[in-house]
């Protein structure tokens, strides 16, 4: 069917098709170029002043590790060109969630067995944690925070703290 007769004039529906087109182009570039590169512009490596983390991934593997240390530090190893968002601010850090500007609604981003980033934090020993993950191997380990992690297919690991 052509857009034309949707609009009754080709011309218009040429210009209707152009004109939803570009958006969509322009996201496709910004998505590329994301994806492309290991880290996010102006993503850290390290965070300061945050006291919960929270992770969504479909097939990334997510490794949280409680220690003395006062910043989350990550480590991220990106497998093919898998799309990553993170997320900070007012003391909380979030991985793989696209929220809107007011934060009402948010969805996860959908990554592939070939192509998603797995993420090793460092945190300190009393962060709250949520993970999620739908494929992906999940391991917490020294945490004394609130721990939430769940995975639906992959190993789930969580070992207490250590003592001290």
């Amino acid at each position: 069917m052509d857009i034309g007769m949707w609009t009754g004039c080709p011309r218009t529906g040429r210009t209707l098709a152009w004109a939803a087109a570009i958006p969509l182009l322009v996201a496709l570039l910004v998505v590329l170029v994301v994806s492309t590169t290991d880290t996010l512009p102006g993503s850290p490596s390290s965070f300061g002043g945050i006291r919960t983390l929270d992770v969504h991934t479909d097939h990334g593997d997510v490794e949280v590790v409680g220690a003395d240390v006062t910043e989350v530090s990550v480590t991220r190893h990106a497998q093919g060109a898998g799309p990553r968002v993170e997320s900070w601010g007012d003391g909380s850090l979030t991985v793989g969630l696209v929220c809107d500007d007011v934060g009402s609604f948010c969805g996860s981003i959908r990554d592939t067995a070939g192509s998603h980033t797995d993420y090793v934090f460092v945190v300190p020993r009393d962060i709250d944690v949520t993970i999620r993950s739908e494929h992906g191997d999940v391991t917490v380990r020294g945490v004394t925070g609130k721990a939430d992690a769940r995975t639906e297919t992959g190993r789930l690991r969580q070992d207490p703290p250590s003592p001290g």
